[in-house]
């Protein structure tokens, strides 16, 4: 029962990271309805691997990563600055005829799951408090075998709520023709927003 429990505990929490739309949701989705669910999946796959470093980091090292992160300006200002070229490609691919496309050569979708999944800091303050949360109300077990099952219930709480958002892109993609059109000025505008805020946290936090 013990075990059952670090296993659900993960589950939810993957479940509840992955939920809300964020870049890697919207990643998802596009890849989806530009290219096919494989693509898609294997995306969602390097995500989801790539999420478990940061309950990883909250469980052993919260204090000093968080302390790391808020006292670094350069690594805000990177994470920053690669979210606005991310923005602006999918901005700025739409007026590429679809030739020049298909003979660019781009990113291996693992990559780049493991890409915007590392670079998705703000996630790192939701784990430190689901272990925060988990140690002092359920008696949080820091043995491997237990933080295995917590990691291995995070993998498929994430992995199985982004093949959700996936087929759940396909089925409208295949009923309207229309999604492809508009989901790169959504994906662009969110990572806009995403540098935005971030920006904000830079200058509210130095000024």
């Amino acid at each position: 029962m013990h075990y059952l429990l670090h296993l659900f505990l993960g589950l939810v929490a993957g479940i509840l990271v992955t939920i809300p739309l964020g870049p890697v949701n919207l990643l998802v989705v596009n890849t989806m309805v530009n290219k096919n669910l494989r693509a898609a999946m294997i995306l969602a796959s390097a995500a989801s691997i790539m999420e478990l470093l940061k309950p990883l980091l909250a469980i052993y090292f919260s204090w000093l990563i968080t302390r790391h992160i808020e006292s670094n300006m350069y690594i805000q200002l990177t994470v920053v600055l690669i979210f606005v070229l991310i923005g602006l490609y999918f901005m700025l691919k739409k007026n590429t005829s679809h030739e020049a496309e298909n003979n660019r050569r781009e990113m291996p979708e693992f990559i780049k799951g493991v890409l915007i999944s590392f670079l998705n800091i703000p996630a790192l303050p939701f784990w430190i408090f689901i272990v925060a949360y988990c140690e002092g109300t359920v008696g949080f077990d820091f043995s491997i075998s237990t933080v295995g099952l917590f990691l291995a219930g995070v993998f498929s709480g994430r992995y199985g709520t982004l093949w959700m958002y996936a087929r759940l892109s396909q089925y409208v993609s295949e009923r309207s023709s229309v999604i492809a059109l508009w989901l790169d000025c959504v994906v662009a505008t969110l990572f806009l927003v995403l540098a935005l805020i971030q920006a904000l946290r830079i200058l509210v936090h130095y000024g």
